[in-house]
């Protein structure tokens, strides 16, 4: 063996590792890719949220509704993944519930809700 063979062969053997990922330099939150800031579920939001589905929507006293929904933790931000079981449990018709749900997602993403 000549010297460089030698060299070369005691030369410890590189171990690969993963690159470490690489934050994009503009990123963005997946579940909002557009450049609107997603509004944060407070209390006042649902409070405003019920104000809007009476006057708009055809729920009737629907701000009596504010309690039972506390309760059970749900907003409008998230109203239209709760179970139908427990809204109608809470007090809610099933026609309110769909007019709720389906509000819900327009007035979330609408202008109102900033």
């Amino acid at each position: 063996m000549d010297m460089v063979q030698e060299r070369l062969s005691s030369r410890p053997t590189p171990i690969p590792s993963t690159p470490a990922p690489k934050e994009p330099a503009n990123s963005t939150n997946l579940l909002n890719p557009s450049p609107v800031p997603v509004p944060l579920p407070t209390p006042s939001k649902l409070t405003c949220f019920l104000q809007y589905a009476e006057a708009n929507l055809g729920v009737e006293s629907a701000q009596t509704l504010e309690p039972a929904l506390q309760r059970l933790g749900v907003g409008p931000d998230i109203l239209s993944e709760m179970d139908d079981t427990l809204l109608c449990e809470a007090g809610i018709s099933p026609g309110d519930i769909i007019r709720l749900k389906r509000g819900s997602i327009v007035w979330w993403n609408g202008p109102e809700a900033r």
